[in-house]
């Protein structure tokens, strides 16, 4: 309810009798002693009044009492101040949303009301009723008229409010953060706090384009803008938050740099948005020969995969050396991915700000899309090592060196039915999601059927036993198993494989394959006298010597002779990528540029030597791309052990 002063209340009393006391006089002199006594209907006001002011406090302190007001309605019909207490008593349904009986005191209203503030109010809360039943275009008709109008503080900052609300609602969003502003400079101090909350929530739900783009208006015009400080922090720490969630350091360093003369904080996301300001993303340059690397962490299988990449591609760029001069200034920056694309985005911008020309991304679906979309988008120079989704193009910046899995998959169900293979378990290390793609590749020949995929993460029931249920499998009728995974996936699969051949003799009779991808390789040595091995083939991979003197390449000894290993697939992959990217590097300076020009056009010189780049690859017998994106690649078999049959490749 709120109490009044008694100070404020004599004033407004005095001023009230005062009149009434000059309309009293004048009507005296006019009508004679026979007129009616005037001491009745002054006692009447002044009850009026009284009744009144308690109403017309708690309006001010937004603690109307609805009951109260209809009670003073009651007891003065047809009274100014009744007319007065009926608009406030709309405000009061509305509150409780009750704007159908809203709807029906307003409309009673309508053809009584004189001009006035009554009359002013009144439109406002039209304007609500017609905002709340999503007639914003009747709402702001009623309130435009309005602007510089009302003088009353708390019916201006009712009026305010709307009018903000009733822009937002019509999406008209520059006009709106107009009148929030002056809603915030217009609010008295008791109501500051609430008011900025509500501004704060009705920007949070404006496009972050329009705050951006205000806010960067208001900076630049600085004090000519004419809005005041407190919409301007609004806004600023509304823009941080923004910054944050899309990752954009060059945003939040703009930000941070404009924003301080205005006090700014950075509201709750200030540690992240001064973190984010102090990354290299969204920062451009080209520093000399620098190589990116996007490297995924998600999973195990992940891991392991990047740390042979990491390894082929040091391999290739001569890095580390003792000797810098050796390297021919070659340079290599990696970032994790992170997670989701959100993770890839912000890693390929810390790249560009550490002054990538070239990024080498993308071991699985997910994260080549990303890659390759983001370097088309941004024009960086991106060797993708598993190929993109079709939905995706690679038209611009990015190029293709992977080889694709379904085709691995069509050519390895073929070599299965040539060999007998009617019906085979799969195993994969694809997601769930993916693996019924993976499925169809194999089935989608026409040559085999294939039992419900497994994951290569599949763990023993008995400690000691086997990890994936060979017994059921051959129960089902399979005699053929293909491993889409990790070398340590198909090394167990062969292993339980074996171990039922040893146990089974009628599983001994009979011929049972076992069918590799890439990524799978071969065992160093074959397991069970009766189990076939295939492996998909491509180039020089997978590497069937098991000593570096057998290898087949020069280079691929000096491999083996280093880190005691052939290399795997990824391993061979990466070292095919850092040579074609030390290849393209070679021909910029090795200074720095950063300024946007020299930057393209370094860019530009790196994409046209890896068009134009001839080298000898480990995984495809092509030399090149030869002008276009996706490099070829011939898909064969090879059988383990080497002596037996090896069937001509087949071209994918």
């Amino acid at each position: 309810m709120g109490t009044v002063p008694s100070r404020r209340w004599s004033a407004r009393s005095g001023n009230a009798l005062g009149a009434f006391a000059v309309v009293l006089s004048a009507s005296a002199c006019g009508s004679g002693a026979s007129g009616p006594r005037p001491v009745a209907t002054l006692a009447n006001i002044v009850a009026q009044q009284e009744d009144f002011e308690p109403i017309r406090a708690s309006w001010e302190a937004r603690t109307l009492n609805r009951n109260r007001v209809e009670q003073f309605i009651a007891r003065y019909p047809n009274q100014p101040l009744s007319t007065l207490a009926k608009v406030y008593l709309a405000f009061a349904l509305m509150d409780e949303q009750n704007f159908l009986r809203a709807d029906v005191e307003l409309a009673a209203l309508e053809k009584a009301l004189p001009a006035g503030s009554t009359k002013d109010l009144y439109a406002v809360a039209r304007a609500r009723s017609f905002r709340h039943r999503e007639a914003y275009d009747l709402a702001l008709s009623n309130l435009r008229p309005l602007v510089g109008k009302i003088v009353d503080v708390t019916d201006r900052e009712i009026f305010l409010e709307e009018l903000a609300l009733s822009t937002t609602k019509a999406r008209l969003d520059y006009e709106a953060i107009a009148y929030m502003d002056a809603w915030l400079r217009g609010v008295g101090e008791n109501e500051k706090e609430r008011v900025r909350g509500r501004v704060k929530e009705v920007i949070a739900g404006l496009p972050p384009e329009v705050v951006e783009a205000t806010y960067r208006s208001i900076r630049s015009r600085g004090a000519a803008s004419g809005y005041g400080v407190e919409v301007q922090r609004i806004l600023a720490a509304r823009l941080g938050e923004i910054a944050v969630q899309k990752h954009d350091a060059s945003l939040a360093r703009w930000l941070l740099d404009e924003s301080v003369v205005i006090g700014f904080t950075g509201g709750d996301s200030a540690g992240d948005l001064a973190e984010l300001a102090t990354s290299q993303r969204g920062l451009k340059s080209v520093r000399g020969r620098t190589v990116g690397l996007l490297l995924p962490t998600r999973s195990s299988e992940l891991r392991d995969d990047a740390a042979d990449v990491m390894l082929g591609v040091s391999w290739a760029l001569g890095l580390p050396r003792q000797d810098p001069t050796k390297t021919e200034g070659m340079r290599l920056v990696t970032r994790d991915d992170g997670r989701g694309a959100t993770g890839v985005a912000g890693a390929l911008e810390e790249l560009v700000g550490e002054g990538v020309s070239l990024v080498i991304a993308g071991l699985d679906p997910s994260s080549s899309d990303e890659a390759v979309k983001w370097g088309e988008a941004n024009g960086l120079n991106v060797i993708a090592l598993f190929p993109p989704s079709k939905e995706v193009p690679v038209n611009n910046a990015a190029y293709v060196l992977g080889a694709s899995r379904t085709a691995q998959l069509d050519v390895l169900a073929r070599a299965l039915a040539d060999r007998g293979v009617q019906k085979a378990a799969f195993v994969s290390s694809a997601p769930e999601r993916r693996r019924p793609v993976d499925v169809q590749a194999v089935e989608g020949t026409g040559r085999m059927a294939l039992l419900p995929a497994v994951g290569c993460k599949l763990q023993s029931e008995v400690a000691g036993g086997a990890r994936f249920p060979v017994d059921d499998w051959l129960k089902d009728g399979a005699h053929g198993w293909i491993v889409s995974g990790p070398i340590e996936c198909a090394r167990d699969v062969l292993r339980d494989v074996s171990l039922e051949d040893a146990s089974r003799g009628s599983f001994a009779s009979r011929a049972h394959v076992l069918g590799l991808t890439l990524e799978a390789g071969v065992p160093s040595e074959p397991r069970g006298q009766r189990v076939r091995v295939v492996s998909v083939q491509t180039g020089m991979v997978p590497v069937l010597a098991v000593r570096s003197e057998d290898a087949p390449d020069e280079e691929i000894r000096a491999y083996m002779e280093e880190f005691g290993t052939r290399p795997s697939f990824w391993a061979a992959l990466g070292r095919d990528a850092g040579r074609l990217a030390k290849m393209a590097l070679t021909a910029l300076p090795r200074d720095s540029v950063t300024d946007d020009a020299q930057v393209k056009a370094r860019r530009a010189v790196v994409d046209r030597a890896l068009g134009s780049a001839e080298m000898k690859f480990w995984t495809t017998d092509a030399n090149g791309f030869h002008g276009k994106r996706v490099i070829d690649r011939t898909i064969g078999i090879v059988d383990w052990p080497p002596s037996l049959e090896r069937p001509k490749a087949t071209k994918k």
